[in-house]
């Protein structure tokens, strides 16, 4: 794969992109409205490899750090950067939230033992779980303070509720539907989960959203001290 990058002059949105079999430097870059977890978003055109001026794409990333984040049409997680450089964080990724500030990405892949959600800092090391043996997971957030990351996912023979993992380690915790198990009669226990990680709003130790029939739902996201 050949990424562009992420450098280059900012302009406004929809402005036409480079066209070239391959690009050295990135093109362009705008500041987006932000993303569902806050983090600006970039644009940056790229190419799976192997092809001329009709193999480029464009894709609306959010920054990391120095760079982007981007997943690729077979589900591969890169960073890249500036002047070209990019690393390959994982395969199998499903969605990805990257904090506020830009430092810390997280995102849910499917593993050999299962679901995950990882972590990344930006660093030389590699991604390091919060969460693991999911049977699905998704719809990820950071809280407003950086130091959790907030999903909706389940455990086997469970069903998808609101998760929350802690960044700096420890157990992940079910917030929602957690005595829950398929086969089972779920009556007026069953709590829809968000649909996407936009409808998550905080209010200090609670979290809030609406569900698809536009009922508010809210469960507190924070441990007790």
């Amino acid at each position: 794969m050949t990424l562009a990058g992420c450098g280059g002059e900012r302009v406004a949105p929809g402005a036409a992109a480079l066209v070239a079999p391959e690009l050295v430097r990135g093109q362009t870059v705008w500041r987006a409205p932000p993303g569902a977890d806050g983090a600006e978003r970039y644009r940056v055109t790229w190419s799976p490899g192997g092809g001329g001026p009709g193999s480029l794409a464009v894709a609306h990333v959010p920054r990391l750090g120095a760079g982007a984040a981007l997943v690729d049409p077979a589900r591969r997680l890169y960073a890249v950067w500036p002047d070209g450089q990019r690393r390959m964080l994982a395969e199998g990724v499903f969605d990805l939230a990257v904090s506020g500030d830009g430092a810390l990405l997280a995102f849910a892949v499917a593993a050999p033992s299962g679901g995950e959600v990882r972590l990344w800092s930006g660093s030389a090391r590699p991604p390091r779980a919060i969460a693991t043996g999911l049977s699905s997971a998704g719809a990820l957030r950071f809280s407003p303070d950086g130091a959790a990351v907030l999903y909706v996912g389940a455990e086997p023979g469970g069903i998808a509720g609101l998760r929350v993992a802690g960044v700096g380690g420890g157990a992940d915790r079910c917030l929602t539907n957690c005595a829950l198990r398929t086969g089972q009669a779920w009556l007026d226990r069953f709590v829809p989960p968000p649909g996407a990680a936009e409808e998550l709003v905080f209010e200090g130790a609670e979290v809030r959203w609406r569900d698809r029939r536009g009922v508010p739902r809210s469960v507190a996201w924070e441990a007790a001290p």
